[in-house]
């Protein structure tokens, strides 16, 4: 159906919330951007303490 949209959430984890899962959250929103999809990234844990 023309015009309808659709929201699909992709959830990238990794111990401690702030490195790998940043990065390949980064690229590929970058990526989806790059082809014409829109995408958006959301880092819910950035603020929360390291875990160790």
């Amino acid at each position: 159906m023309p015009g309808r949209r659709h929201r699909v959430d992709i959830h990238v984890a990794c111990g401690g919330g702030r490195h790998r899962s940043v990065v390949v959250a980064e690229e590929l929103a970058a990526r989806l951007q790059a082809a014409g999809i829109g995408a958006e990234t959301e880092h819910r844990h950035i603020d929360r303490p390291i875990l160790t």
